[in-house]
């Protein structure tokens, strides 16, 4: 859990948070290693971690678990959702954020960045920040969060840091792109909260996960 100071250096009157990308640098002095970085309120299977784990165990690349834009759809409205760009080595080479995105007639459909109304295969791959990086992502993050906090000096004050502005500024091929199969849960209306309760029920049901899900570990 990160608590969020605001920069000493900061000298504008702010109670806003300085986004995800600063969340990520708070926690630089208690990280020794390679790490994995997540939603708190997202629900990204036992699968993805371990594809998670793998990843950074095995290669010195920072890493995504994507999901198809398929699984993460709400029955109850259109949802945002950050559609990834990859190169046929597999590495990420950008997050389109796009917006309202939903199931029509079949198809996907929602806006681009710049408002323009477009069908996406519901098999794209979409990222919900499930990262894996190596610690070397804090070089980048010291650098980066000093130039913001810099330019918010000039009263910009609701202006954010995200995680994928980081990534963006990384060296070509620096992102492995790794695709979960597991079906991804969150909940953006308040309906939503019945079907996620059902599949985590139908989960422990189908002795996917343990119930009590700690049992396993404590014999």
């Amino acid at each position: 859990w990160i608590i969020q100071p605001l920069p000493s250096s900061l000298r504008i009157k702010r109670i806003k948070p300085l986004g995800t990308a600063h969340a990520l640098y708070c926690a630089r002095t208690k990280v020794e290693g390679s790490l994995a970085v997540i939603n708190g309120d997202d629900f990204y299977g036992k699968s993805s971690f371990k594809l998670l784990a793998d990843s950074l165990n095995k290669s010195h690349n920072h890493c995504l678990v994507s999901f198809p834009l398929a699984n993460t759809l709400s029955h109850y409205g259109g949802v945002n959702r950050g559609i990834c760009r990859i190169n046929n080595q597999g590495f990420l080479t950008s997050i389109e954020e796009m917006t309202d995105l939903r199931s029509i007639n079949s198809l996907v459909q929602g806006f681009n960045s710049e408002g323009i109304e477009t069908s996406i295969p519901a098999k794209q791959p979409i990222s919900m920040n499930c990262w894996g990086f190596q610690k070397e992502i804090f070089d980048l993050l010291n650098l980066e969060v000093e130039k913001f906090v810099f330019k918010l000096q000039k009263d910009i004050s609701n202006d954010e840091l995200y995680l994928p502005d980081i990534v963006a500024k990384l060296p070509q091929n620096s992102v492995k792109v790794m695709e979960s199969s597991e079906k991804w849960l969150g909940m953006t209306y308040s309906q939503d909260a019945i079907f996620v309760k059902k599949q985590i029920v139908n989960l422990l049901n189908n002795g996917y996960y343990s119930n009590p899900l700690w049992e396993s570990l404590s014999e």
